[in-house]
């Protein structure tokens, strides 16, 4: 949705009130990012600290997720009264755009939550890469397969605590443009790493799916069996019929 809004809208600066929507929007549906990726982590570290939950708290963190970016965004914008949504100079693009502006100070609106974010889930990554590393099962492994599993582990929940939008705090200046480069190529590939790891190559997201395709196999076989024994049950009556009438004959 954020890049759905930021590729469709961030070159809408012509209307004004238009403009100042837009960025509002992506302000709202950027942070919303960040609280699902800190929910993420929360979910992560709750997993690997207490291993069985006594219960989810995912009904609790989900509405939390787009509550307070909402109340975020609110205050912001009723403080400033809409000044500094819209028509803020893009460094990367040497354009207009529909975004924060950086001489208001609403940009730190974006930057102080993200980067909050950004360092919680740091401290969530310490906290799940050590459990792992102190757990029966790898305590008695050489420091390789340590080492191996540790950096593993730490690509496959990299994408999900979003710790390549730190790069963004680097690349608002020209001099920094490595930044913009390396910031633009590791968020476009989040969403692909997250389903790479998360999905496809996760095994329980595997065995659900086999599971998933042995039930509908099992349901289409069920639909054809009354079919094939109520043409069976027609052909016998039809034979029944048959010979009741050759015999009155």
């Amino acid at each position: 949705m954020s890049y759905v809004i930021f590729l469709a809208g961030i070159r809408q600066t012509e209307n004004k009130v238009v403009c100042s929507a837009i960025a509002i929007a992506l302000h709202y549906i950027f942070l919303t990012d960040f609280a699902l990726m800190l929910a993420e982590g929360i979910l992560i570290v709750r997993m690997v600290v207490f291993v069985f939950p006594a219960s989810s708290i995912i009904h609790k963190l989900i509405p939390a997720c787009w509550i307070v970016p909402a109340v975020i965004v609110g205050i912001s914008t009723a403080v400033t009264k809409l000044k500094g949504y819209g028509n803020q100079q893009l460094y990367v693009f040497s354009y207009q755009s529909c975004w924060l502006t950086l001489e208001s100070n609403l940009i730190w609106a974006f930057i102080g939550p993200a980067l909050l974010v950004i360092v919680i889930n740091f401290m969530f990554i310490i906290i799940t890469v050590y459990k792992m590393m102190t757990t029966r099962g790898l305590a008695a492994k050489t420091l390789q397969v340590k080492f191996k599993i540790g950096l593993k582990s730490i690509c496959v929940i990299l994408p999900l605590f979003g710790l390549t939008w730190v790069l963004g705090a680097f690349s608002i200046n020209d001099d920094l443009v490595m930044f913009q480069y390396l910031f633009a190529t590791f968020n476009s590939l989040q969403g692909f790493f997250i389903c790479l790891f998360h999905c496809i190559l996760n095994e329980q997201v595997r065995l659900g799916y086999r599971h998933y395709q042995r039930r509908r196999h099992a349901y289409r076989m069920d639909s054809k069996l009354p079919t094939e024994s109520t043409n069976t049950d027609n052909s016998k009556t039809h034979r029944l019929n048959d010979n009741f009438r050759e015999e009155k004959k």
